[in-house]
C-alpha cells in the first residue's frame, strides 16, 4: 500500500534525505501488534489460493506476512473453527474422532513456517482462505498513519543519535629528541715546539802561551722567563633530559544505544459468544394455531424461555471472561510501553555519561601534555644557560691563551734580540782582543786562530738558524692551536643549533599533538551533544507514538461493547 505521504512527513520532520523504508515497515508492524485485532478488522487482507496455497496443491495456506493476527479462516463458504495444534491428529478424516471436522463444519490449526492447515483438505473447487491483519494496510489513508510517522521518526532520530557517537582517533604522540652528543672534549693534538739549546762558544783550537784564551759566555741565552702557553678547555655537561611519559587514560568506550521498541507478545482477547440452538418457534405456532393445546404451548414456551435464560447466563459468563482477558491485555500493554520508555531514558543517561567521560578524558590528556611541556621548558631553560656559559668559557679560555701567547712571543723576541745583541758585543770584544794579540802569534797560530773564528761564526749562524726555525714552529703551533679551537667551536655551535632545531621541531609537534587531541575532544563533545538532542527527539516522538496508539485504543473501546452487543443480538 502507498506510504508516499508518510515518507514525505518523516523526511520533513527529521531532515533526512530519504526515509528508511524498513523503519516504516517496523512502525506499521508495531502499530498492528500494539492494538487489539478486534479494532483492526478494517486492515485485513485475505489470502488467494493461486498465490498462497489453500487448494489441492498445496493444501496448506502460507501467510504472506508472519503474524498471529488471524481474524478468520474459511473453507469454501463455511467458516472454520481454530483447533489446538495438539489435536491435529484428531482432525484427519480417518481418525474416527468425534473432533473430526466436516465439509460444513471445517477446522484449522496453525502449522510450522507461518502456515494455516485447514481440514478437511481444500480442493481445487473448494479452496481455503485466511483473513489476517495486513500491516501494509496501515498506509497514507489510515487513521493510524500519524502513529506510523511518529514511530518511524523515533527510529530515524535514534539512528541519527547513534551515528553521532564519536569514534575516537588517537593521534600518535611525538617522540622527544634524544640527549645531544657534542663529540669528544677539546684536545690540542699539535705539540709545542722545543726551544733550541744555546751553543757553547768555547775556543779550544789556539794554544799560545802568551795569549790568554778569550772566553765568550752568554749566561741568559738558554733561559726563558715565560713558558709556552697551553689551551685549557672548559668543562661542559648537559643535565639529564627529562623522562617524558605519555600515559593517557583509556579512551571512553562508545556507548551502545538500544533501539527502543515494544516487546509485546500478549495476544489480544477475542470475544467468543456462546452457541445457542435456535428456539423452535414453528413448533410453538403449531400448538397454538393448529393443535390449540394451551398446555403443550406453555410447555414449549417454557422450554424456549429456558434456552434463552441459559444463553443469557452463558453470554454474561463469556463477557466476564472477555473483560478479564482484556484487563490483563491492557495491563501487559502498559507494562511493555513503560519498559520501552525506560529503555529510551536509559539511552539518554548513557549519552550524558559518555559526554562526562569525554570531558574527564580531555582534562587528563591536557594535564599530561602540559606536565611534559613544563618539564621540557625547564630543561631547555636550564641547558640554554649552560650552553651560553660554556660558549663564554670557550671564549674566555681562548682569550687567556691568546694573551699568554702574545706574552710568550714578546718574551721570545726579546730574548732573541738580547741574544743577538750580546753575541755581537761578545764577538766584537773577542775580535778586538784577538786583534791586539794576534801580532804576537806566528803564522800557524794565526791559522789556528782563524779556524777558531770560522768555527765560532759557523756555530753562531747555526744557532741563529735554529732560533728562526723555532720561531717559525712557534707561529705554526699558535696557528694550529687556533685552528683546532675554531674547528671545535664551529662543531659545537653546529651541534647546539641542530639540537635546538630538534627541540623546536619537537615543541611544534607537541603543540600539533595537543591541538589534535583538543580537536578530537571538541568533535566528541559536539557529537555527544548532537546525539543527546537526537535521543531527546527520538524519545519525544516515541512517546507521541504511544499516545497515538493508546488514544486509538481508548477512542475505539466502545466498539468492543458494541461488537459484543451486536453478536448477542444476532443469536
Amino acid at each position: 500500500m502507498a506510504t508516499t505521504n508518510i515518507e514525505l512527513d518523516i523526511e520533513n520532520i527529521t531532515g533526512v534525505s530519504d526515509a528508511n523504508a524498513q523503519f516504516i515497515i517496523s512502525a506499521q508492524k508495531a502499530v498492528v501488534s500494539s492494538i487489539p485485532k478486534t479494532l483492526m478488522k478494517w486492515a485485513t487482507s485475505e489470502t488467494t489460493a493461486g498465490s498462497h496455497g489453500g487448494d489441492d496443491s498445496p493444501t496448506a495456506i502460507t501467510l504472506p506476512v508472519k503474524t498471529d493476527n488471524i481474524i478468520a479462516v474459511r473453507r469454501g463458504a463455511y467458516a472454520a473453527e481454530e483447533a489446538p495444534y495438539e489435536q491435529k491428529a484428531f482432525l484427519e478424516a480417518d481418525s474416527g474422532s468425534l473432533l473430526a471436522p466436516s465439509a460444513s463444519y471445517p477446522k484449522y490449526f496453525i502449522g510450522p513456517d507461518n502456515t494455516v492447515i485447514v481440514k478437511p483438505d481444500p480442493t481445487s473447487s473448494v479452496t481455503a482462505h485466511a483473513l489476517y491483519i495486513d500491516y501494509s494496510n496501515v498506509d497514507d489513508d489510515s487513521d493510524l498513519r500519524t502513529a506510523v510517522i511518529y514511530r518511524s521518526c523515533s527510529s530515524e532520530f535514534g539512528k541519527l543519535a547513534t551515528s553521532q557517537v564519536h569514534t575516537w582517533s588517537s593521534p600518535t604522540s611525538p617522540v622527544a629528541p634524544s640527549a645531544p652528543s657534542f663529540g669528544d672534549d677539546l684536545s690540542i693534538s699539535v705539540s709545542s715546539p722545543v726551544s733550541p739549546s744555546s751553543p757553547s762558544f768555547t775556543y779550544t783550537d789556539a794554544s799560545v802561551s802568551d795569549i790568554i784564551q778569550p772566553l765568550l759566555a752568554i749566561s741568559d741565552m738558554a733561559s726563558m722567563t715565560v713558558s709556552a702557553p697551553s689551551y685549557n678547555k672548559p668543562v661542559f655537561s648537559l643535565s639529564t633530559f627529562p623522562t617524558i611519559t605519555w600515559t593517557f587514560p583509556s579512551v571512553p568506550s562508545v556507548p551502545v544505544l538500544t533501539n527502543s521498541s515494544i516487546s509485546f507478545s500478549q495476544t489480544a482477547p477475542t470475544f467468543t459468544p456462546p452457541v445457542m440452538s435456535a428456539p423452535d418457534f414453528a413448533d410453538a405456532n403449531t400448538w397454538i394455531n393448529t393443535e390449540e393445546d394451551s398446555e403443550m404451548l406453555s410447555s414449549r414456551v417454557q422450554a424456549i424461555q429456558a434456552q434463552i435464560g441459559e444463553y443469557s447466563a452463558k453470554m454474561q459468563e463469556a463477557q466476564a471472561v472477555f473483560n478479564k482477558e482484556n484487563a490483563e491485555y491492557q495491563a501487559q500493554l502498559q507494562i511493555s510501553l513503560q519498559n520501552a520508555q525506560l529503555d529510551s531514558q536509559d539511552d539518554g543517561q548513557v549519552i550524558q555519561k559518555h559526554g562526562s567521560e569525554i570531558g574527564a578524558y580531555q582534562a587528563e590528556v591536557n594535564k599530561v601534555i602540559q606536565g611534559n611541556q613544563q618539564q621540557i621548558a625547564e630543561w631547555q631553560a636550564e641547558n640554554s644557560v649552560k650552553l651560553q656559559e660554556y660558549g663564554s668559557d670557550i671564549q674566555n679560555e681562548l682569550n687567556v691563551f691568546n694573551k699568554e701567547n702574545v706574552e710568550y712571543q714578546q718574551d721570545v723576541q726579546r730574548k732573541v734580540q738580547n741574544l743577538q745583541k750580546d753575541i755581537q758585543e761578545k764577538v766584537q770584544s773577542v775580535q778586538n782582543n784577538i786583534s791586539v794579540k794576534k801580532h804576537n802569534l806566528d803564522k800557524s797560530v794565526q791559522i789556528a786562530l782563524q779556524n777558531a773564528i770560522q768555527n765560532f761564526q759557523k756555530e753562531v749562524q747555526e744557532y741563529t738558524a735554529k732560533l728562526e726555525k723555532y720561531n717559525a714552529e712557534l707561529n705554526q703551533y699558535q696557528g694550529d692551536v687556533a685552528k683546532e679551537v675554531q674547528d671545535y667551536t664551529n662543531t659545537l655551535q653546529k651541534e647546539v643549533q641542530e639540537y635546538q632545531s630538534k627541540v623546536a621541531l619537537y615543541t611544534a609537534d607537541l603543540q600539533k599533538y595537543q591541538n589534535l587531541i583538543a580537536d578530537e575532544t571538541q568533535k566528541a563533545a559536539t557529537k555527544t551533544q548532537n546525539a543527546a538532542y537526537y535521543m531527546q527527539e527520538s524519545d519525544k516522538y516515541y512517546k507521541w507514538y504511544q499516545s497515538e496508539v493508546m488514544a486509538y485504543i481508548q477512542n475505539n473501546s466502545k466498539m468492543i461493547s458494541q461488537t459484543i452487543a451486536a453478536q448477542a443480538a444476532q443469536q
